[in-house]
């Protein structure tokens, strides 16, 4: 779908198999808006934009999607508003890509986000940015990203995974590869590497701040601005 935003109404569930969604613009959901649940499969959404929020998807609040094998490439949207995905909704992201977009890749709104597998990267804002939601990272790359990996004001869990080559140049509260403020961070099995942060505080690796953290397993190496940085 070229030049036309899809939207799934209220109620309505939306199955989209294939195909290409692309050169969209919206208020919200540049390529696509849904408030009825959703299910994406082996699809791309690709140069979308979203004056507000949601560049390539918004997902409305409360709404239950699941994006698989799928691409989110190119999209855009202001900071804070999710230039790849804006999700007010439980949202399970599986095997899928989230590449190069202007804005964070995703932004969960005080809401469930599941992460299973694949590839966030190249993203303007954070990788993930869990706004007062709960996020579970299992099996995901997180790399490039130039205002970190990941930045949780929620509960966050990450597993098994790599957050690597990520930078930040936030001056306060920022990390290269995850923050955590206000909330909790589990960390497990997870490599945290060559992140970097170039602010006047934070940490390169890991910035925990009035939160709870428990890291077990994990490898933290190579990072600029400090390995863990953790303050009450």
């Amino acid at each position: 779908v070229v030049g036309s935003s899809r939207n799934a109404r209220s109620g309505a569930a939306a199955l989209i198999s294939g195909g290409e969604i692309n050169g969209n613009s919206a208020q919200d959901g540049g390529g696509l808006y849904t408030r009825g649940p959703l299910t994406l499969t082996n699809g791309t959404l690709f140069s979308n934009t979203a004056s507000s929020q949601g560049g390539a998807l918004y997902v409305y609040s409360g709404t239950v999607a699941s994006v698989d094998h799928s691409q989110l490439i190119s999209n855009s949207a202001p900071v804070n508003s999710g230039g790849g995905i804006f999700s007010a909704g439980p949202l399970t992201l599986t095997n899928s890509s989230v590449i190069g977009n202007i804005g964070e890749g995703v932004y969960n709104a005080q809401s469930v986000l599941l992460v299973a597998g694949g590839l966030i990267s190249d993203n303007t804002g954070a990788g993930i940015d869990n706004d007062a939601g709960v996020a579970a990272i299992t099996g995901t790359t997180l790399m490039h990203n130039q205002a970190g990996g990941i930045f949780s004001e929620g509960v966050l869990t990450v597993t098994n995974s790599f957050v690597i080559s990520n930078s930040t140049a936030n001056a306060l509260n920022g990390a290269g590869g995850i923050a955590s403020i206000g909330g909790q961070v589990n960390v497990i099995s997870t490599t945290i590497s060559e992140n970097a942060n170039s602010g006047a505080s934070g940490a390169g690796g890991i910035y925990i701040g009035n939160a709870s953290a428990l890291i077990n397993r994990s490898v933290i190496s190579g990072n600029t601005g400090g390995g863990i940085q953790a303050f009450s």
